[in-house]
């Protein structure tokens, strides 16, 4: 892998700022996606703002960086982007927000047996904290719908950070449906052993077994 840098940068009347901070990355001539950073931070007031945006990181940067997490499998596609930001505020309100899509996600293992359907997933988020109160605004997962499911997972409330035993607040995580079938397909592990004796005992197939179990319905309540 190589990366091509470029940074531009001042530090002036205790305010550090990034103006430029750009770059991509490539396996050979391929490439592998880019990144752009800007932003600020006061040294003395402890307070500043940070832009990130992720574009098209895909398998040519990240393939060899997951080859000993996948081991016999491969990250065939994949395509990420990412754009957030952050804003500090010592005395306010900080806060973080942004959108992660994630895209053409395709794994295959040397069997074949993986599905040859890519993945999608999109990830939303608003936070703040101010004043050790986090307020979750809005977490919230996509994945592709199925015949199962919508798909889609929120996550919204506050947490009170401030006490010293415990974490006190309330969450609220609803879902309509949820079917993580095409996740679990494509990672499992279907590593097997090659050298097993089968049995010569006759086992009963039971119909039962090879059903799978109906969708569970999550109801909507709050946590606290």
């Amino acid at each position: 892998l190589t990366a091509v840098v470029k940074l531009d940068a001042s530090l002036r009347d205790n305010l550090a700022e990034i103006h430029q901070f750009v770059g991509s990355v490539n396996q050979g001539e391929l490439p592998g996606g880019s990144f752009d950073v800007k932003g600020d931070y006061h040294l003395t007031r402890h307070t500043g703002q940070l832009e990130v945006r992720l574009t098209d990181l895909n398998q040519n940067a990240l393939a060899p960086l997951l080859s000993g997490a996948l081991g016999e499998n491969k990250l065939e596609s994949v395509s990420i982007n990412l754009s957030g930001s952050a804003r500090a505020e010592v005395e306010g309100q900080s806060t973080v927000k942004g959108e992660l899509q994630v895209a053409n996600l395709l794994v295959k293992d040397p069997e074949g047996q993986a599905p040859s359907n890519p993945l999608r997933l999109g990830l939303l988020f608003d936070t703040s904290l101010n004043k050790q109160v986090l307020e979750l605004r809005t977490v919230q997962l996509t994945l592709d719908e199925t015949a199962r499911a919508k798909q889609q997972v929120s996550l919204t409330g506050s947490l009170d950070l401030a006490r010293s035993n415990g974490v006190a607040g309330q969450l609220k995580l609803s879902a309509e449906s949820l079917d993580f079938t095409p996740c679990y397909e494509m990672f499992a592990n279907r590593n097997r052993p090659t050298n097993h004796v089968e049995s010569t005992q006759p086992q009963a197939a039971s119909a039962a077994s090879n059903t799978e179990p109906g969708p569970i319905q999550l109801d909507r309540k709050s946590v606290v």
